[in-house]
């Protein structure tokens, strides 16, 4: 909790959304979770991995968004189990940027994550 390793779900009283995985990665550096930050170089691309399911193992139709600083970049709906992956393009000198993942199911389920940080440095990557 104090790491910020949390998310938020309304849930019903037969189902529930669980947030199985939402980090990003590099190859640069070790991965970042939620609440978490990744520092990467100028020019690296993070990529954020996420999975949602259902609690009880069903398969639930459910509309998802990527949110990244505040703005979708990605939406799907699918079933559940649904996995989500985007790649950032270069970052560029001293960005700053965060993630979030947002999810509604059936019978008002919804499933709200912590930002995830991603911060570039001055020097490029290689």
């Amino acid at each position: 909790l104090r790491a910020g390793r949390v998310y938020c779900r309304l849930r019903t009283d037969d189902e529930n959304l669980t947030l199985s995985r939402f980090q990003v990665l590099s190859p640069e550096a070790e991965p970042a979770e939620a609440g978490g930050q990744l520092m990467l170089r100028a020019g690296g691309r993070p990529d954020v991995h996420a999975v949602i399911e259902s609690a009880t193992g069903r398969r639930l139709a459910v509309d998802v968004r990527l949110i990244r600083s505040g703005s979708v970049v990605q939406t799907l709906r699918a079933e559940t189990p649904v996995a989500v992956r985007w790649t950032e393009p270069p970052l560029t000198s001293s960005a700053r940027l965060y993630y979030r993942l947002e999810a509604r199911g059936p019978a008002g389920l919804r499933l709200l994550s912590n930002p995830l940080f991603v911060h570039a440095s001055q020097a490029r990557t290689q």
